[in-house]
């Protein structure tokens, strides 16, 4: 109880500076948006911007976070939209248009 008290007596970032004054390990725990407004984690460039060909926006996709041999490792197209695939997977897993067929009109895919 006593220590609660008296963290509650400063701010997050307050405790982040003298904690890390003192070479205690510790940070706030910080909201996803936080997160990517970090300096160190946009250098990382741990998000990339892509172009959707259908409605033109820009969207922010997430990177692996490191680098190889300096480049960035992440999509070089956007994603695939709800649904677009399944007809080839569900081919892939050995089902044939028939089947498929009966499984979108039971809504099942």
């Amino acid at each position: 109880k006593a220590l609660i008290e008296r963290l509650a007596k400063r701010t997050a970032a307050e405790w982040e500076i003298i904690f890390s004054e003192a070479r205690v390990p510790a940070v706030k725990v910080r909201t996803l948006p936080e997160i990517l407004l970090d300096p160190h984690v946009q250098s990382r460039q741990v998000q990339q911007q892509l172009t959707d060909p259908i409605s033109g926006k820009q969207i922010s996709v997430p990177s692996i976070g490191f680098k190889w041999n300096g480049e960035v490792l992440g999509p070089r197209r956007m994603p695939s939209r709800l649904g677009q695939d399944t007809q080839s997977v569900l081919g892939e897993l050995g089902l044939d248009a028939i089947r498929i067929a009966e499984l979108k009109q039971m809504k099942v895919v």
